[in-house]
C-alpha cells in the first residue's frame, strides 16, 4: 500500500517536472521570438530627441578653392563643386558629383549635426525619377511626400549597385545613420548604343518603413547613350581639348571653326594660325581678337547662333591651360618679430612642392629653399636650393603644417614659385599676396 503510494506520489512529481520544464521553454522560445521580431524592425529614434531629416550633399575631393582670381588654383580643372551632381552623365556612369565623390546621404537634426547612433535594420531607398514630370507636378521644387511622388518613379531597371544587377530601386543600409554612394551608376531608357533623345532624371532618396522622414529629391541630371560621349561637355575646358568640348559648339560650329579662314573675307584680320581653329585655347584666342577688332567681331557674329556664341564663350572664359610651375610654402618663424610669412633678420624658409596641371603634389616636396634677407627693395642674394630625394622628420613636420595652412583662406603662406614673369601663366598673378618669384 504504502509502496503504491509512494510510486504514485514519484510520478506525480515527475509529470509536474515535465510540465515546468515544458513551460520554461515554452517561455524562453516566446523570448527569442520577441528577440528576433524586435531585431528585424527597424529602432525607433528617441521620442524626446531632435526631429530628424535626410540630407543629401557630398564631401568635396577638389584640391583648389573657388576663388577665381586665386594665382595658385585658377588653372586648377577641379574646383569647388557648386552641386551633388554633374549636369550630364553617359550611361554606366557612375553618378558622382565634379570632384569624383560619391553622394552623401545622412540623416541630421534641425541644427545640422548628423545622427551617430547604430541604426540595425534602417534602410535607405534610391529610385529614378522622370524630371520633366516632376517639374510639372512640382514646379516650384516643394518638398513632397513619398505619395506625392510615386506618379514622377520610373519602374524601369535603370540604376546598379556596385557589381550587382540593373534594378528600378536600390536598397541599402543605413549604418549609424549614413551611406555613401560611390559605387552608384545609372542608365539611359533609351538603350546604350541606340541614339536617343537625352533622358532627364531626378533621384528619390527615403528611410523605409520611416514615414516620418521625409523623402529628398536631388538636383536634375541628363543621361546619354555611349555614342554620345563625344557630345558630352567640360565641366572646366582645358585648352589643349578639342574646341567641341565647350558649351555652344555642336557639329556644325565645329566644321565652321575649323575652315574660319575660308569663311572670312580679305582683310577681316585673322592671323594665319587661327585660320583653322580646333582647340579650345585657340578659340580662347580667337575672343580675345575679336574684342580688340571690332571688324572681326562683325565678321564672326553671323556665323554663329547668338545664344551659341554667348554659351561658347562664357565657357571658354573659365578654360585652363597646363601649370607645372612649382608651388612653395614659406615656413612661419618662430623667432621675435618676424612675421607669418617666414619672413626675418636671416631670411625665409621654405619647402617646394611639385605641381601637376596646378594641382599642388602636398607628398611630394623636393627641395628647401632659403632665401636671404631683404636689403632694400630686394634679397642680398640668390635663393639657395637644398633638394632631398626622400622627406625626413623635418620635412613631414613641414608638409603636415604647409597642409593645413593650404586649406585656410587665401592659402596662408603658399605660393608660386616661378622666375619667368613673362610667361603668360603668371600673368595677372604677380601683384597677389599669395605669388613667389624664384630668386
Amino acid at each position: 500500500m504504502s509502496s503504491g503510494l509512494l510510486k504514485s506520489g514519484t510520478r506525480g512529481t515527475s509529470q509536474q517536472q515535465i510540465r515546468a520544464t515544458r513551460l520554461l521553454a515554452f517561455e524562453q522560445q516566446q523570448q527569442q521570438q520577441q528577440q528576433q521580431q524586435q531585431q528585424q524592425q527597424p529602432p525607433l529614434l528617441p521620442l524626446r530627441g531632435p526631429r530628424w531629416s535626410l540630407q543629401v550633399g557630398h564631401q568635396c575631393l577638389s584640391s583648389g578653392c573657388a576663388d577665381l582670381s586665386c594665382c595658385l588654383c585658377k588653372h586648377n580643372e577641379s574646383r569647388r563643386c557648386k552641386t551633388d551632381l554633374k549636369a550630364k552623365y553617359v550611361t554606366r556612369d557612375y553618378l558622382r558629383s565634379n570632384c569624383g565623390a560619391g553622394l552623401l546621404l545622412a540623416l541630421v537634426d534641425e541644427s545640422g549635426q548628423r545622427c551617430s547612433q547604430q541604426l540595425p535594420g534602417w534602410k535607405l531607398q534610391v529610385c529614378v525619377l522622370d524630371a520633366k514630370r516632376y517639374k510639372e507636378l512640382n514646379p516650384g521644387n516643394a518638398p513632397l511626400g513619398f505619395d506625392a511622388l510615386s506618379p514622377c518613379i520610373l519602374d524601369k531597371a535603370l540604376l546598379r549597385w556596385e557589381a550587382g544587377s540593373e534594378t528600378a530601386v536600390v536598397s541599402l543600409p543605413l549604418e549609424y545613420g549614413q551611406v555613401c554612394l560611390n559605387e552608384l551608376q545609372c542608365f539611359s531608357i533609351s538603350g546604350e548604343h541606340r541614339p536617343g533623345k537625352a533622358c532627364d532624371y531626378r533621384l528619390a532618396f527615403w528611410i523605409e518603413n520611416q514615414l516620418g522622414i521625409a523623402p529628398q529629391v536631388s538636383e536634375p541630371f541628363t543621361v546619354v547613350c555611349l555614342r554620345s560621349r563625344a557630345a558630352v561637355k567640360s565641366e572646366v575646358p582645358l585648352a589643349d581639348e578639342p574646341v567641341g568640348r565647350l558649351e555652344g559648339i555642336g557639329e556644325q560650329a565645329v566644321a565652321t571653326l575649323k575652315t574660319l579662314g575660308q569663311q572670312l573675307s580679305h582683310g577681316s584680320g585673322l592671323p594665319l594660325h587661327l585660320a583653322s581653329i580646333e582647340k579650345v585655347g585657340q578659340f580662347c584666342e580667337l575672343i580675345e581678337l575679336a574684342k580688340q577688332n571690332s571688324h572681326l567681331e562683325k565678321q564672326l557674329l553671323p556665323l554663329f547662333k547668338k545664344a551659341d556664341w554667348k554659351k561658347a564663350t562664357q565657357h571658354a572664359a573659365i578654360a585652363v591651360s597646363p601649370d607645372f610651375r612649382p608651388r612653395v610654402w614659406w615656413c612661419p618663424d618662430s623667432s621675435s618679430g618676424s612675421s607669418s610669412s617666414g619672413s626675418s633678420s636671416s631670411g625665409r624658409l621654405g619647402l617646394l612642392f611639385r605641381c601637376e596641371n596646378a594641382v599642388v603634389q602636398i607628398q611630394r616636396p623636393f627641395a628647401w629653399v632659403h632665401r636671404p634677407p631683404s636689403v632694400g627693395l630686394g634679397p642680398s642674394g640668390p635663393d639657395e636650393l637644398r633638394p632631398f630625394i626622400h622627406p625626413g622628420q623635418q620635412e613631414q613636420q613641414a608638409m603636415a603644417l604647409a597642409a593645413q595652412d593650404w586649406d585656410t583662406p587665401g592659402h596662408g603662406s603658399w605660393g608660386v614659385y616661378w622666375k619667368d614673369t613673362t610667361d603668360p601663366l603668371a600673368q595677372g598673378g604677380s601683384s597677389s599676396s599669395s605669388s613667389s618669384t624664384a630668386g
